[in-house]
This record gives C-alpha cells, sequence and structure tokens, in this order.
C-alpha cells in the first residue's frame, strides 16, 4: 500500500487560522520557530489518531488568545486528501465546543468538545472513522513508517520484538549446525531452550559445590572417631575372663546344694501364707455378699439418678439456646428483613446525563449514546431490584420456617422434660428404700476357724526353723563374680571399635570416591555452561548478521556483554559502530531513521508520508520510497512551501 498526501487544509488549528497546502512527492516547509511548522504533522495526526504528532492526547487543538486563554465558538477544520494505491480518498474532521441550554434560562453551559468525521463527505460515527482508518494504517505501524526518530525511542524490548518479527528467530539445530563444537549441547536443547539448561546447570552445579564441600568435613570427622586399641591382647584378656567367671559359678552351684534344705522350707512358708489367704478370703466373701448386692444396687440407682438429672439440664439448656436464637437473633432478622423489602419497593431509578463522558478523553458522549446508555442502566437498575425483592423475600420466608421449627422442637423438648422428672422420681422412691435397707443389715465381725488356726500354727514352726538354719556363705564369690564381669563388659565395649573401626573405613573410602565423583559432575556440568555460552556468541552473531542483512546503512548491536559473562538484550542501532542513542549527529541519526522505515515499509508492504523535523541539520538524505515533508527553520516569517 502506498499512501501520499495530496493536500492538507486546516482552519483554527492551534496557531494556524486558515492554510492550504499542496504536497509532492518531496515537499519542503520552511519558516521561522514558532511559525507553524510543527502544527502541520500535528494536525495530519489529529485528523488521524486525535492526537498531536509527539503522540500526545492532551494539547490544546484549538487557538488561544494573547493571554492564553481558549477562543470560543470556533470550529476547528483538518481535511486531507489522500493518494491510496491510485485512489483518491479525501479525510475531513470539524472539531468544535458543546453547549447545552441550561433549563429554565438562556444561557449556555459548556459541556466540552464533539467532533464530526467524513470519509469523502460520508458523515461517520467515531466508532466507524476509527475502524475505517485502522484498516488503513495502524497507528503505531503508521508512528513507525513516518517518523525517522520514533523507532529509536522505543525501549529495547519493544525494538527487538520488531526486529524479531522481520527477520524472525533462529532455530536452536540451525546454531548447532552452524558449530560442531556446540554439536554436544543437540541432545539438552530438544526439550529445553538455553535459556532453561543453563539456569538448570548453574543450580546442579551450586547444589555439588555445596555438598562437596561439606564431604572433608565429613571424611576427617569419621577418621576421628577410630579406636585405636590393642585388640588380640583384648581377646586374650575375655577369653581369660570368661574362664574366671565359670570356675566362680561352679563354686556357686556346690554352695547352692548345701542350701537346698533352706529352700525347701522357704517354698513351705510361702505355701502355707498363701493357703491361709485364699481361706480368709473365701470366709470374708460369704459373710458380705448379701451387703455387696445391696451397695451395687444403690450405686446402679444413684447412678441413673444423676444421669437423669443430667439429662433435664441438657434440655434445658437447649431450650434456652433455641429461645435466645429466636429472641435476639431470627426476630431481628425478620424485622430487618422487612424494613429492607420496603426500602427497596421505594427505590427510584435516577440518571445523571454529566456522567456520561469518556473515560480517556472527558468528552461526552453523544446524544443517541446518552439515551442509549440510560436505556440500558435503567434496565439494570429494574432487573437488579427485581433480584434483590426475591432475595429478601426468600430470606423471610427461610427466617419464618425457623423461627417455626424452633418453636417446636421446644415444645417437645418440655415434654422430655416432664418424662425425665417422673421417672426420676420413682427411681428416687426405690433408691431411698434401698438405703434404708442397708442400714439395718448389719454384718457380724469375721471369727477364726479352727483350719485358720492350724495353718497359722504350721506357719509359725516353719519360721522358726528358717531362722534357725545354718546356711552356707556366698558374699565373697557373688562379689568376686560381680567384679569380673563388669572387667569382662569393658574389655567387650572396647573389643566392640573393632568392627566400628572396619565400618569407618569402609566409610571413609565412599566418601572419597563420592567427593571425586561430584567432582567430575560439576566439571562436567560447568562443561555444558561453558557450551551454552558459547551457543548464545554464536547465536547472537548469526541473528546480527541476518538483520544487518535487512539494511544498508544501519547496524544493530543486538547484544551486549555483561560484567557477569552473560548477555544482555540491547538491540540498538549504530552507525559505524557508534550507537543511536549516544553521539551521533542529527544528519546521522535522521538517515539511519530512513534506513530503518525502507527496511519497515519492505516488511509491512506499505509507505506513508515521512515527516522530517530539523532538515535544515541535513545537507544529504539517503533514497526513500515514501513520500517525504521536511520541516526546515529558516527565516521566513511565515510559512513558506516548495514543492520538489
Amino acid at each position: 500500500m502506498n499512501i501520499i498526501i495530496e493536500q492538507l487544509r486546516v482552519i483554527q488549528f492551534k496557531g494556524i487560522t486558515e492554510q492550504l497546502i499542496k504536497f509532492g512527492k518531496v515537499t519542503n516547509i520552511y519558516g521561522e520557530n514558532g511559525t507553524g511548522k510543527t502544527t502541520i504533522p500535528d494536525a495530519f495526526t489529529f485528523l488521524l489518531f486525535d492526537k498531536d504528532s509527539k503522540d500526545s492526547a492532551k494539547f490544546d487543538a484549538q487557538p488561544l488568545d494573547s493571554n492564553n486563554n481558549h477562543i470560543h465558538n470556533l470550529e476547528t477544520v483538518i481535511e486531507a486528501t489522500l493518494d491510496i494505491d491510485g485512489k483518491q480518498v479525501v479525510l475531513k474532521r470539524i472539531y468544535k465546543e458543546k453547549y447545552t441550554k441550561i433549563k429554565g434560562t438562556s444561557k449556555l453551559d459548556f459541556k466540552g468538545h464533539e467532533s464530526e468525521y467524513y470519509v469523502n463527505d460520508v458523515p461517520m460515527k467515531v466508532t466507524e472513522y476509527k475502524k475505517y482508518i485502522g484498516s488503513l494504517l495502524n497507528e503505531d505501524t503508521f508512528k513507525l513508517l513516518t517518523s525517522p526518530t520514533y523507532f529509536a525511542s522505543l525501549d529495547k524490548k519493544k525494538r527487538m520484538e520488531i526486529i524479531t518479527e522481520i527477520v524472525g528467530d533462529l532455530d536452536n539445530m540451525t546454531v548447532l549446525d552452524s558449530k560442531k563444537e556446540l554439536e554436544s549441547l543437540r541432545k539438552h536443547l530438544i526439550e529445553h531452550t538455553v535459556n532453561e539448561l543453563m539456569k538448570m546447570t548453574r543450580s546442579k552445579v551450586n547444589k555439588l559445590k555445596e555438598d562437596r564441600i561439606k564431604l572433608p568435613t565429613r571424611i576427617d570427622e569419621a577418621t576421628k572417631s577410630i579406636q585405636e586399641f590393642d585388640f588380640d591382647a583384648l581377646e586374650i584378656q575375655r577369653t581369660d575372663t570368661e574362664s574366671a567367671i565359670k570356675s566362680i559359678e561352679a563354686q556357686l552351684l556346690d554352695k547352692s546344694k548345701e542350701n537346698e534344705g533352706l529352700y525347701t522350707l522357704k517354698s513351705e512358708f510361702r505355701e502355707k501364707e498363701s493357703e491361709l489367704l485364699d481361706l480368709e478370703y473365701k470366709i470374708n466373701a460369704n459373710k458380705n455378699k448379701p451387703r455387696e448386692i445391696l451397695e451395687s444396687d444403690i450405686r446402679t440407682k444413684e447412678s441413673s439418678v444423676r444421669h437423669s438429672n443430667g439429662v433435664v439440664l441438657e434440655y434445658a439448656d437447649s431450650i434456652r439456646v433455641k429461645k435466645n436464637k429466636i429472641a435476639n437473633i431470627l426476630d431481628p432478622r425478620l424485622k430487618k428483613l422487612l424494613e429492607t423489602y420496603k426500602a427497596i419497593k421505594e427505590l427510584k431509578f435516577e440518571f445523571d446525563e454529566n456522567s456520561c463522558t469518556c473515560p480517556t478523553c472527558q468528552r461526552k458522549f453523544e446524544t443517541e449514546d446518552i439515551e442509549a446508555e440510560k436505556i440500558k442502566l435503567e434496565g439494570n437498575f429494574n432487573l437488579e431490584k427485581v433480584k434483590k425483592i426475591e432475595k429478601n423475600v426468600i430470606e423471610g420466608k427461610a427466617t419464618k420456617a425457623e423461627i417455626v421449627r424452633l418453636n417446636l422442637e421446644i415444645t417437645k423438648l418440655d415434654e422430655e422434660i416432664e418424662d425425665q422428672k417422673g421417672d426420676q422420681a420413682l427411681i428416687q422412691k426405690s433408691l431411698d428404700a434401698k438405703k434404708e435397707e442397708l442400714q439395718e443389715l448389719k454384718t457380724a465381725p469375721v471369727g477364726e476357724s479352727s483350719e485358720t488356726k492350724d495353718i497359722k500354727t504350721e506357719i509359725e514352726g516353719l519360721d522358726n526353723k528358717i531362722k534357725n538354719y545354718k546356711a552356707a556363705d556366698t558374699t565373697e564369690l557373688n562379689a568376686k563374680k560381680v567384679e569380673l564381669k563388669t572387667s569382662l563388659k569393658e574389655v567387650e565395649n572396647q573389643l566392640a571399635f573393632k568392627d566400628a573401626n572396619e565400618k569407618t573405613l569402609k566409610r571413609i573410602e565412599t566418601l572419597k570416591a563420592e567427593e571425586l565423583k561430584v567432582s567430575e559432575k560439576i566439571a562436567e556440568l560447568e562443561g555444558i555452561e561453558i557450551l551454552s555460552e558459547e551457543f548464545i556468541r554464536t547465536k547472537v552473531q548469526l541473528l546480527e548478521e541476518t538483520v544487518n542483512s535487512k539494511f544498508k546503512y544501519v547496524t544493530f548491536k543486538m547484544f551486549r556483554n555483561q560484567n557477569n559473562g552473560g548477555l544482555e538484550e540491547v538491540c540498538e542501532p549504530c552507525i559505524n559502530g557508534v550507537p543511536f542513542t549516544s553521539n551521533l549527529n542529527t544528519a546521522a541519526k535522521i538517515n539511519a531513521g530512513l534506513d530503518i522505515i525502507n527496511t519497515l515499509c519492505t516488511h509491512y508492504g506499505v509507505n506513508a508520508p515521512i515527516f522530517i523535523d530539523n532538515k535544515e541539520s541535513v545537507n544529504k538524505i539517503i533514497d526513500v520510497d515514501s513520500q517525504v515533508i521536511n520541516l526546515i527553520v529558516s527565516k521566513d516569517k511565515k510559512l513558506k512551501v516548495e514543492v520538489m
């Protein structure tokens, strides 16, 4: 698509009262500063996109008086005749103040500005007009194709997006194929990007290095835990000690045979004591059985009374909770719902016409748009009111049902309490009778039978025989046995270090092997890191070559080396290696911008008018296929137009 401005008519716009400019392939517009050169591209972008040429929507489109105040009751007219692929298209916008009459007076109230739009004299609504302009050329694309400095003013991320769109991104496999040293990365880059691979590798290296730092400490700790003993001498000592213990145990066995008579007497003594206890238990059990039965019955009835009291208290507490809920929650809720119902029914729709303004430019909507907004808002209001009433009625019915349910439960609980009290009175009457019966029951003291007397006599005789028995003394032998066992335990504890030392030595060898394996893995992963960095540098070189092949005058520095060895994305246009944003003079910047525009025009398939400001700073500009409009500072007091 090729867009050319044939002529532009400007009336009452900024500092221009009325001006008609006819354009050629190259058009020079001369004038002193302040004569309105920049107003020409401002008028064109205001016609297309409602902004000035600096991309600002906040500026005074209509003329100001000498005190910098707005001049009222003016109509601003911008009309452009375009040649679009050989077809003439006329765009016109009329921008004017909007007033409404104050009710009951003859005064007018200023309501902002409004615009009328025309395409080939056909009136259009603002949405239709914007859609038509958008079909011709996207606003961002227009700025890229018409301003030599716009691309360089973008942030680096946006510049990179545009350049990548033009040349595309390089496939990983293409980069790998370009340098055989990168071949070992291929298997890693099938499922991951190079950035993902580098992050994964760095994470693994850091973790392995942390593990490796701990290994020498663990080896040192294991080495220090090894205990040095003469294990052969300890084995001989253990054998000698075990033999000595066996000898003492044999002597103790001989002594124990001498004491068998004493053991027999003690055994008989314990049997008789047990026999006496069993006999006395049986006698006492028979005597106390009636009383125990009566006491058990009393305990059962007392438990029933306590349980009944607990049930009554539980029911009473439940009644209290339910009554409190009705009085303190449900009744007030029902009252509140009724008040809310009345308030909702009384709600009336109100509409403020002054609120119907554009959120972006704060201009008031068109009359038909305001009426549509009013109908929509009133419908929404009525629908919401119906929903609120329905919700209120549902909640009210549910609250009434809850009150009825709780009152029924209270009545049932009152009946349950009366039943419990009746059962409790019957149990209490029986309990009182049992207690009187227990009081009257006198248990006779347990007397001794002839059988118990005989057993006690036998026990006394056995006790005397035990006291007078002459037992063999084993104290010294037992003490020696304890001493030998303590010594044996100490020897065995020291011998235990023999197996522990062997296990520790094996553990040390394992840790050393693990340390070597971790170091080898770290070296392997660091090799992948180095290759990944080389991959990125190779890709950057190939990408820069591809990008720069698209331009004649400009070269691009796509990335910058960082101090940490990484790469920073910059996408910086340069002239002879000098970055656009540094020390380039105005002429170099303009020609660099034009070279970028040429490439962008080819990519998008569109040519649009290029406005070159400060053209007087450039002796010669590079060739472009687009229409060129030069804004040149001169000594002319009024705008002078020269068509080349």
